[in-house]
């Protein structure tokens, strides 16, 4: 049915470009108005589907993550796994505990940068490892960021004047 009105509002509109030289007579006995309406359908159709195309394409899309995120990744997904082998939980208990799936949580120790933050945290809250997660992004710890801060501070400082009225 889709490609029945696209197909028919094509040919109207052809129809309305070969017939109809500014008056507004009707093509193969249809009025102008209608033939509009199924050329302002068409265009919409179209449109609808260059939308669908590009939502498409998009999911197709991968994202890759710098090789160093990608290894900080794996190593704390290893890291999650070896606390809970030590903790001697099991992953459905520690899948329960979390509040996820066990496939999910299977992603979270092979380290998978599509696995929300929230599973992530979640796991590393069961094993009660949280407590370093609020001093990652620390002043303290960003020693680019002081330095960036440091070369921009101003070289003199000058008061405003205040002026008497």
């Amino acid at each position: 049915m889709y490609y029945t009105i696209l197909f028919s509002a094509e040919k109207q509109e052809k129809q309305v470009i070969e017939n109809d030289h500014g008056n507004q007579s009707s093509c193969s006995g249809v009025p102008f108005s209608e033939n509009y309406c199924l050329y302002a359908i068409y265009c919409l159709t179209y449109s609808i589907t260059i939308i669908i195309m590009i939502v498409n394409m998009s999911k197709n899309i991968k994202f890759v993550l710098p090789s160093p995120a990608q290894f900080a990744l794996k190593k704390l997904g290893n890291d999650i796994n070896s606390a809970r082998r030590r903790r001697r939980i099991s992953k459905d208990m520690m899948a329960q505990r979390a509040g996820i799936a066990i496939n999910t949580l299977s992603k979270v120790e092979n380290g998978n940068p599509n696995t929300s933050m929230a599973a992530w945290v979640s796991v590393l809250s069961v094993l009660g490892l949280t407590d370093n997660l609020k001093d990652i992004c620390d002043l303290k710890n960003d020693a680019m960021g002081i330095i960036l801060e440091d070369e921009s501070l101003p070289q003199r400082i000058r008061h405003k004047r205040i002026v008497h009225e």
